[in-house]
Formats: structure tokens, C-alpha cells, sequence
């Protein structure tokens, strides 16, 4: 009998224990941490190399909750979530499913900056079955994506659905631009992993002469496998206008997306096509042209005619090219370009040559005539010019030897105006590439009254770079040497302006410059000159700086204001050195301002410190205030050291 309770005890101990252990998790799930704890207890689990950063948490693991910002990184991959809402029911597991009753997400967005990797690719997927079945209503805010490849998405939602045989994404819609799409698609789980997609929509455009836009239907369609690495897709794509002369098109592909070559054969038609309502980055366009890809022997050959009726700078949004007619062909891993003729920018470019599929392969071979460029018709801030030259590339025994000569064939045209635009007179450069290092053995760009010179080796594997410019601006000049690596490097930056409002009314023609600093007053002299030493392995925490700033004199009066209201700096310096870390600034300054005069003197240290906090100390500060109209002169000094932190959780920065 004793032998008996003996066992009993023993078998009966750890069903207890267990018991125990799975009632105390079950009420730990439940709690209002568990879901923060999860994830914290997930970053630990990560392999080396991956990232993940959570804030905002709050909720349970068993009934879901809310995280302010999730963020997973990886080899140059980094996915972003703001504001995701996620409720989900923990019953549907005891039945090997995870019901989701709702998962939303205020914006997403995924950055590649992967490059491509030197080894063999990956073969083709024939296996993507999850270990449980998955049912989700699922919405996007805004889907922003970076990097490769430039897309934004907004309100987006849908239903997914694992059901252990298929994906699928049922009833998903979503606005692109000025289109408003619906699609659906079903992915088999296993080999031939078949797929069938669709997507409709209607898409907004606008006709010459009429105020209100036009609808135009979207229809696109894929079918194909997935599985091998012959897979095969069938695609198929339309615009159908609801009115006369509004965009239309007609496209075909077969693409085989393993193969090195994914696009085995296409043709398209279009008419009249915006692509700025098709994608938000793209310019305003009237294009019509048609373009083929067929089999050719053992590659293929591909044509494409196209015309834009509505040609213009880039900087009103627009697409400077008014034709382009060209003839390529692919073969054995080799790119030749037969043929390419364009009317751009009121000139001509014509070009062919041959290259290597492989990015790292040395076999280029190409030349390229540019007749009679505007670069007015390019950018609106440039002045106008006739540009011609030649740029041409050659394989050699050391790698790919490259040149261009670009030069105004009328130079004595153009605008004899200094506050128009930039005029190009001549460029110049050549060098050598030799994957992984890009050489450039010589620059030269000069304006009408400006020069811009220097030498660049670039190593696009460990990104070290060496550079030697110097820069000659009406009213300035300045010099940069840096040699910069991972773990070592050094640099030295000086910029003078002897005459500060000739250089400002020249900075003022460059492109991107905004209206009202284009038209604010300046004058005056002034230095910057830095050195630095160190490499940028942990964020540059590693480099010394030292870095000054004098300003003898310098008047600024804002757009539209009068002389009188003019800002009057005098003997300015601002000194700057230390690590990232631990950074020491100096200052005084004179300053006037109507009858206001004062003088400034400040010290002051911080830097960057860990998980991206920055910190400041104010150690000292004194400023004094005379009012020309009033006697006296009022004294303000810090009695004490002011400390400020820095730092981002979340949404939210403190």
C-alpha cells in the first residue's frame, strides 16, 4: 500500500506542476504586460543580425492591444509599423487556426537598401504552408515603400486566409494615386504553387478643355505557377476610357520569374496616358506609343516608339522628352542596344552599346551624341543653351574606361542677365570602373561664372571614399580633401565668401531654391574651416571634429522688408569640437537689429548617446541689450547649468 501512494505521489506531483505552471501562464496572457513582455522576450530570440524595436505597448497576449511603433531590421531591410491595433481570439487555437479578428495599421513602410548578394540566387520556393491555419481582417493606413523600388499605397484593407491548402486575399481594396482599386488573389501552398490575381479599378484623369475629370476603368489579371524554375506567369493589363480621347492602354507579358531574364515576352499599346494618376511620383504626361518584346534564337528582342504631348521641366512636373524610338536586344546575358533616338529637351540624343547582365561584369561598350540640349527645357531655373557632346564607354585590360564632353555650342547666347538661370558651358569627366571601385579621375564643370573640379574613388563594396574638389562661386571659394573608411579616415573643409550677397544672389539661381530666400538681401564675409579624423563604424561615434566659424560682418534683410529692418552681425566665431559623443560649442556674437543691439556669449557640450537620446549643457551664457532709445543697458547671465535630454519613443519625442 505504501509502494502504491508512493507512485501516486510521484505521478501525480508533475501533472500538478504542470497544471500550476499552465494556469499561471494562462493568467499571466491575460495581463495588461504580457503582450509588452512577449515582445521583449521576442528581441532576445532574434538571430544575429536581426533587429527588433518596440514602444508604445500596452495590452494582453491572449486578447491583443496596441503598439505605437514596431520596427524590424535586417541586412540593409528595415519594415516600420506606426499605430498597429491587434485583436485576435485564442479559442480558434484549440482548433489550429489564429483568428484575427482585426489588424490595423496606421502607416507601414518598408526601406531596402539591400544590395544584391555575390552568390547564387535562391532557388525557387515549392513549400509555403504556415504551421497553422490563418484567417485575418486586415487594414493599411498609408504603405509607403522605399528604397528599390519607390510606391505609396493608401487605404488599404482586406481579408487573408490560410486554409492549409491556400493562400488567399479576399475583398482587399486600396487607393493609388488618383485610382481606387479592388483585388483578390488565391496562391496554392504546395507545388505548383498556382496563382490567380486580379485587380479593378477606375482611375481619374483630366482632358484638355474640360473642367470636370474623366473615368477610366482599370483591369489587370496574373495566372500562372510559381513552383520551378521554368515558372511561368501570364499577364494581362487595360485602361478603358468612359470618353473619347481620354488615356487607354493594352498590355500583354509572359514573365518567368526565376529565370535571369524574367520577361520572356510582352506588347503594349497606349493612348493619351498620365502617368502622374497612374503613380503620385510620376510627372504629367500625354503619352501614346506602343512597345514589343518577342523571342529572338536564344534571347529576345524588344522595340518601343513613344510620344509625349506634353513635354516640360521636371520642376513643373513634367517629362522633358517629346519622342523616343528605341531597338534592344538580349541575348546570352549580353544587353545591345541596336538603336536609341530621342527628341528631349528641344535637342537630340542618339546612343547604342552592349553590356553585361551581371552588374559586376566589366564588358560595357557604348556611345551616346547629345545635339542641341536646352537644359532651360530640363529645369526652369536653368538658362538657356545649346548643349552637344559625347559620352562613351570601352571595355579595357583594367576595367571600364568611361568619358564625357559636354559643352554650349552657342556661348555667347543665352541671357546675359546674372539673376537668370544657370548657364552650363562645359563638363568634363572621365574615369574607371572596376567593380567594386568606381574611379573618377577628373572633373569639370564649369558655368558662365563658376567652377566646380575634383577627383573621386568610391569603393561600392566597404563604401570607403577618397575625394580631392575645390569650388570657385562669385564671391566665394572653398576646398574639400577627405579620405573616409569604416574604422580610419580624415578630412578637411574650407569655405570662404569675400562678398557674401554676390554668392547668395548665385545660389538663388539654383534649382530647388525657395522664392522668398531667393529674395532676401545679404552682404557681407565670412569662414568656415573643419577638420576631422576618425571612421563611421558606430555611427561616427568614433569621429574627431573641429570645426569653426567667423563671421567679421553680415547684413541679412528678409523679402520685402526695408533696409532698416536688416539683421547686422559682427564678429561672429563659433567653434565646434569633440566626437559625436561629447561635443564642445563656443560662441559670441554682436548683433543689431532696428535700435536693438546685442552681444552674446555662450558655452556650452553634449551629444549622442545611446538607443538615439541626445543631451545637452548649457554651462554658461550672457547677453546684453542696449535700446538706443533708452539709456542703460540691460544684462541677462545664466546663474546655473541647464541640462536638456532628447529622446524619441514612439510617436512621441521628449
Amino acid at each position: 500500500m505504501g509502494a502504491l501512494k508512493t507512485a501516486l505521489w510521484w505521478v501525480a506531483t508533475p501533472i500538478v506542476l504542470v497544471a500550476a505552471g499552465t494556469g499561471a501562464v494562462w493568467v499571466w496572457s491575460d495581463t495588461d504586460t504580457s503582450l509588452a513582455t512577449t515582445l521583449v522576450l521576442a528581441q532576445k530570440a532574434l538571430p544575429t543580425g536581426q533587429q527588433l524595436d518596440a514602444t508604445g505597448i500596452s495590452g494582453s497576449l491572449r486578447q491583443g492591444g496596441r503598439i505605437g511603433r514596431l520596427q524590424w531590421q535586417a541586412a540593409g531591410l528595415s519594415v516600420e509599423a506606426k499605430d498597429v491595433e491587434l485583436t485576435w481570439s485564442w479559442r480558434a487555437l484549440l482548433d489550429g487556426a489564429w483568428q484575427v479578428n482585426s489588424l490595423s495599421i496606421r502607416q507601414l513602410s518598408i526601406d531596402d537598401q539591400r544590395r544584391a548578394s555575390p552568390g547564387p540566387a535562391s532557388p525557387p520556393p515549392d513549400d509555403l504552408r504556415l504551421p497553422v491555419r490563418v484567417d485575418a481582417q486586415w487594414s493599411v493606413g498609408q504603405l509607403q515603400l522605399t528604397g528599390k523600388t519607390i510606391f505609396e499605397a493608401s487605404a488599404l484593407s482586406g481579408r487573408y486566409v490560410f486554409d492549409s491548402k491556400q493562400h488567399r486575399i479576399v475583398g482587399g481594396s486600396g487607393q493609388i494615386s488618383s485610382g481606387s482599386y479592388r483585388f483578390d488573389a488565391d496562391l496554392e501552398a504546395t507545388a505548383p504553387l498556382r496563382l490567380t490575381a486580379q485587380l479593378d479599378g477606375s482611375v481619374q484623369t483630366q482632358l484638355p478643355g474640360r473642367k470636370t475629370p474623366v473615368e477610366v476603368a482599370a483591369h489587370a489579371s496574373v495566372v500562372g505557377d510559381l513552383a520551378g524554375q521554368n515558372a511561368t506567369l501570364e499577364v494581362q493589363a487595360s485602361l478603358i476610357p468612359s470618353a473619347a480621347q481620354a488615356m487607354q492602354a493594352q498590355a500583354t507579358a509572359r514573365i518567368q520569374p526565376w529565370s535571369i531574364q524574367p520577361l520572356v515576352q510582352a506588347q503594349a499599346q497606349w493612348q493619351s496616358v498620365d502617368l502622374a494618376t497612374l503613380w503620385p511620383q510620376a510627372p504629367v504626361t500625354r503619352l501614346s506609343g506602343q512597345a514589343a518584346v518577342t523571342p529572338d534564337g536564344d534571347g529576345w528582342k524588344s522595340t518601343l516608339k513613344a510620344i509625349n504631348a506634353l513635354p516640360g521641366p521636371w520642376d513643373q512636373q513634367r517629362l522633358p522628352v517629346e519622342k523616343l524610338e528605341a531597338s534592344l536586344v538580349y541575348r546570352q546575358g549580353l544587353w545591345s542596344v541596336e538603336s536609341l533616338q530621342a527628341s528631349a529637351a528641344q535637342g537630340r540624343i542618339d546612343a547604342r552599346g552592349q553590356a553585361q547582365a551581371s552588374p559586376s561584369a566589366n564588358g560595357w561598350l557604348g556611345q551616346a551624341t547629345v545635339t542641341g540640349l536646352n537644359p532651360a527645357a530640363l529645369h526652369s531655373r536653368l538658362d538657356t543653351a545649346s548643349v552637344s557632346g559625347t559620352l562613351s564607354a570601352e571595355p579595357t585590360d583594367g576595367g571600364i574606361r568611361f568619358k564625357a564632353t559636354l559643352g554650349d555650342s552657342k556661348k555667347n547666347g543665352g541671357s546675359q542677365n546674372r539673376s537668370a538661370g544657370l548657364r552650363l558651358q562645359n563638363l568634363q569627366a572621365q574615369g574607371l570602373w572596376k567593380a567594386p571601385v568606381l574611379q573618377l579621375d577628373a572633373l569639370v564643370l564649369q558655368t558662365n561664372d563658376a567652377q566646380l573640379s575634383g577627383t573621386l574613388t568610391h569603393n561600392t563594396t566597404d563604401l570607403s571614399t577618397k575625394g580631392d574638389w575645390t569650388l570657385q562661386l562669385p564671391g566665394a571659394k572653398g576646398s574639400a580633401r577627405f579620405s573616409m573608411a569604416k574604422t580610419k579616415g580624415e578630412g578637411e573643409l574650407q569655405l570662404q565668401t569675400t562678398d557674401a550677397g554676390l554668392t547668395h544672389r548665385w545660389l538663388a539661381r539654383l534649382p530647388g531654391v525657395s522664392r522668398e530666400l531667393a529674395a532676401a538681401k545679404v552682404a557681407g564675409e565670412a569662414t568656415l574651416q573643419a577638420r576631422w579624423t576618425g571612421g563611421w563604424q558606430n555611427e561616427g561615434q568614433l569621429i574627431n571634429l573641429n570645426a569653426s566659424v567667423q563671421v567679421p560682418r553680415l547684413d541679412w534683410t528678409e523679402a520685402g522688408a526695408p533696409d532698416s529692418a536688416a539683421w547686422r552681425l559682427r564678429n561672429a566665431q563659433l567653434a565646434l569640437t569633440g566626437t559625436p559623443s561629447a561635443l564642445v560649442l563656443t560662441t559670441q556674437a554682436q548683433a543689431e537689429h532696428t535700435v536693438q543691439r546685442f552681444n552674446v556669449e555662450a558655452k556650452a557640450q553634449g551629444g549622442r548617446g545611446a538607443g538615439g537620446s541626445w543631451s545637452a549643457q548649457l554651462d554658461s551664457a550672457r547677453l546684453t541689450l542696449q535700446d538706443t532709445r533708452r539709456p542703460g543697458v540691460w544684462t541677462a547671465q545664466l546663474a546655473d547649468k541647464i541640462a536638456l535630454l532628447w529622446k524619441q519613443s514612439g510617436n512621441t519625442q521628449t
